[in-house]
């Protein structure tokens, strides 16, 4: 067999070439393809680059069953040798149920030949055997070829699509980012009792969902780490989400939890008032609280403790792999910091109050509930990471190539999974990743849903920094993302904004995702803001989000300074921006006036809540099936919460929003959810 290196790039993702945020071409240099082959592990010698190559190009062929299959169409693929001795076939299948499924014996001959494949001057027949009726799920299969050979394998069934829900019903909702409520007495941080309450009073105003930044784990021994898009570990929460008081009162705790620790009130206080999460400072007092908590907890004789254990032994040695590597890192909680069973107490407590707050919002009347969000990546020092070192790439971080708001591109700083050995794992992971990210939850935002089909690697080579997209089996990924949808009963929302390929899109239609637009961005290819029923109807529309500026600080363009201010655009590329900035607002105005949502073609100064309610309104009566305000942009803020691109220059996911009377949401707000579910219905 001869090395082709063109083969090799094929089957392991590695791209040639791609299309920039302008459209334009550009090619990838035959040095950097082949640093990323080694960095994922094919060394620099022919041999090993065509074992590789035989590996994943030949090797399938050869073997009739695969060891895992993915199927969408009720039909199994196997392998024979055109020339083969055989003349029927059957397939018993034992369902995970425990249960078993068994075809009738089908002539070899009557089934469909879905490829071939040349070696060695033997012709090899990819066959597709009808497996139909077979519920979704995972399987055991017994492949039978004349009750003369068997061979085993897995199987994943997979439905055509998501789970749909009401997806088209033209529902409102709002997105926040929970660690910046203060809408309790908290200790700290917004918490499940802030997300508890909020749930409460925007039920009765007609919103369907709320859309919460990614709860998981942070790397606490990494002394920056703050960021909900940089975890530790994805399938694991932040135990500082956890309402303290509301365990004591649940679990049936003697003390109320302002007695659990000395200078409770005052602490908390303090921790509370400050305008920005001080998240170190928080988790060594929550942690020290909650340790206290745990030991009361385990001191009492309850029947919470045999639901305790029963999460910690349902979880296994992932659970445990995690609770160890807690009690090697995390430096809070000193007074349990050597139990591991601590940790996984925690991790019980959170979901159990996540699982909780999902529940109420059902029975509040909401039709969704909580919108959950799973980062693309996890940060290299984390459990995550650690952990499954032969499936994430050293050396190279996920990215963006260069778009508007970054002439550099941009690195975040995670490594990117290893599609090869994904595959070679049966998508273990990443099926992980989605139960855990579901759970809790009515639907499920995948930030940077490109990753699913391909991820861009910022690496360094000898020449210096560069760049490259690799590629995901993204049909197989899709599959098991709708297999999980399903059985989870939970919506999913692709974030498909930035350089998204137009098959992307296609694709997640196909699967019945909806995708994530924003209102910023809904323009023509000419910046010009589409009128509302031009809008994208295949879309959740937010107003804003986290990785955009508030609607008031977007109107006076101090997004565009900060963008500047800290490295991100030159003194050029700021000038035209604010330039078509202005035209933006203009033409904006022209169309909120054509909607009758604004009353004259004036350009306002500033961006008051008369302009907010007018922008609003327009995004109301678009042709997206949900429109999602963002709750900073409710409450007046005129600051970013994040800047991407940054790190340290600007104080990343700490800034909290004002305090809210909880009793006078319903009265400040109802006329506006009034107004925009009018709006809504009339279109």
């Amino acid at each position: 067999m001869d090395l082709n290196l063109n083969t090799l790039y094929y089957h392991l993702g590695i791209s040639g070439d791609y299309l920039d945020y302008r459209g334009q071409a550009r090619q990838i240099p035959a040095s950097v393809r082949e640093h990323a082959l080694g960095l994922m592990g094919v060394a620099d010698d022919d041999g090993t680059r065509r074992d590789k190559q035989y590996q994943l190009d030949i090797a399938p062929w050869l073997y009739p069953l695969p060891a895992f299959s993915v199927v969408r169409g009720q039909s199994l693929s196997f392998y024979l040798p055109a020339e083969h001795h055989y003349y029927q076939v059957t397939c018993r299948v034992e369902l995970e149920s425990g249960c078993e499924f068994q075809t009738q014996d089908l002539p070899i001959a009557s089934l469909t030949i879905s490829g071939n494949y040349q070696y060695q001057e033997v012709t090899y027949n990819r066959y597709q055997l009808p497996l139909d009726g077979l519920a979704i799920g995972y399987h055991r299969v017994w492949l039978m070829l004349d009750d003369e050979r068997t061979y085993v394998g897995d199987v994943a069934v997979c439905p055509d699509r998501c789970y749909l829900g009401e997806q088209r019903a033209r529902r409102l909702g709002l997105n926040l980012q929970l660690y910046t409520l203060r809408l309790t007495e908290n200790l700290g941080v917004g918490d499940f009792a802030d997300l508890r309450a909020l749930i409460k009073q925007l039920a009765p105003l007609g919103v369907d969902l709320i859309g919460l930044n990614p709860l998981a784990a942070l790397a606490w021994q990494d002394e920056h780490s703050k960021s909900p898009y940089a975890p530790s570990d994805r399938r694991f929460l932040n135990p500082l989400y956890i309402d303290v008081a509301g365990a004591c009162d649940a679990l049936g705790i003697d003390k109320p939890a302002d007695a659990l620790v000395s200078d409770f009130e005052v602490r908390a206080r303090e921790l509370r008032e400050t305008s920005s999460v001080e998240w170190r400072e928080v988790a060594k007092f929550k942690y020290a609280v909650l340790a206290a908590l745990y030991q009361e907890f385990v001191a009492q004789d309850s029947a919470w403790l045999d639901h305790w254990r029963d999460f910690m032994g349902h979880n296994g040695a992932l659970l445990r792999s995690f609770c160890d590597f807690e009690v090697q890192y995390n430096p809070f909680g000193e007074a349990c910091s050597g139990d591991t069973e601590f940790h996984g107490f925690l991790q019980w407590l959170a979901t159990q109050q996540l699982e909780a707050c999902q529940a109420f919002a059902i029975e509040q009347g909401m039709t969704v509930g909580l919108m959950a969000d799973l980062p693309v990546a996890s940060v290299g020092s984390g459990h995550e990471i650690a952990t499954n070192l032969d499936l994430f790439v050293q050396n190279a971080d996920i990215g963006a190539p260069p778009d508007p708001f970054s002439d550099t591109g941009q690195n975040w700083g995670m490594p990117p999974l290893n599609p090869s050995v994904l595959r070679a794992r049966h998508y273990d992971h990443f099926i992980s990743l989605l139960r855990s990210a579901m759970c809790g939850a009515g639907a499920l935002r995948l930030d940077h849903a490109m990753w699913l089909q391909r991820v861009w690697w910022c690496v360094q080579t000898e020449l210096g920094p560069s760049g490259l997209y690799v590629y995901q089996n993204v049909e197989e990924m899709l599959a098991l993302l709708a297999l999980e949808s399903q059985r989870n009963q939970c919506q999913i929302i692709g974030e498909d904004l930035g350089v998204v390929p137009d098959d992307f899109r296609a694709m997640m239609h196909n699967y019945g995702m909806l995708g994530n637009a924003l209102f910023y961005f809904a323009t023509d290819v000419s910046d010009r803001f589409l009128p509302a029923q031009e809008q994208r109807d295949d879309a959740l529309l937010m107003v804003a989000n986290h990785d955009v500026p508030p609607l008031r600080a977007w109107w006076q363009g101090l997004d565009i300074d900060q963008r500047l201010q800290y490295g991100l655009v030159d003194e050029h590329s700021a000038k035209s921006q604010r330039h078509s900035r202005a035209a933006q607002k203009k033409q904006l105005i022209a169309l909120l006036h054509d909607h009758d949502v604004w009353p004259d073609l004036a350009v306002p100064q500033a961006c008051d809540e008369a302009l907010c309610l007018a922008i609003y309104r327009f995004c109301a009566k678009g042709a997206s099936p949900w429109v999602v305000l963002q709750l900073d942009d409710l409450v007046g803020a005129d600051t970013p919460v994040n800047i991407p691109g940054t790190f340290l220059e600007y104080d990343n996911w700490s800034r909290k929003l004002p305090g809210l009377d909880l009793a006078d949401i319903q009265g400040r707000w109802s006329k506006l959810f009034e107004q925009l579910a009018l709006d809504r219905a009339s279109v």
